[in-house]
């Protein structure tokens, strides 16, 4: 299925739109990348987040920047209610209510994109895609460069 300028796998298309959890080949790779450069115990965090999220949702477009164009949220729901702070109890440390993690860039044939990592009060919220081709699903044959990690 194509959206925008984009081209999602059928099987997580039709699993997104019934609301059930499933990540795309490009997130999974998004996020290991992410846990080898992290330390030991924030890696842990990150590996048991993703267990408890129980809903992926895409979204395209952002208003405020222009090279900013597609998200994927992430959520702990049950029967519809925001769970997040019974269930997300490894959290990464931070004073913030949002933060910046890390900052992923990745090359593919036709440009380039840069994916950043947010937090919401220490859990894993949102990666946001950035690309002046107006992209957030690369196609084959993309490689993610490096992670710089964002916060101390």
């Amino acid at each position: 299925i194509k959206v925008g300028s984009m081209r999602l796998p059928i099987a997580t298309a039709v699993k997104g739109f019934l609301g059930l959890k499933v990540l795309t080949p490009f997130e999974k790779d998004l996020l290991e990348r992410l846990g080898e450069v992290l330390e030991p115990s924030d890696r842990e965090v990150l590996e048991y987040q993703i267990k408890q999220f129980t809903t992926v949702r895409r979204l395209l477009k952002h208003l405020d920047d222009p090279k900013a164009y597609g998200f994927t949220n992430f959520y702990t729901l049950s029967f519809g209610q925001n769970v997040t702070d019974e269930r997300q109890t490894k959290r990464f440390a931070t004073n913030e209510e949002e933060s910046l993690l890390a900052v992923a860039y990745v090359d593919f044939d036709e440009g380039q994109m840069c994916v950043q990592f947010w937090l919401v009060k220490g859990v894993l919220f949102s990666l946001e895609y950035r690309s002046p081709q107006n992209i957030y699903y690369p196609p084959s044959g993309y490689r993610i460069e490096s992670i710089a990690l964002r916060r101390k």
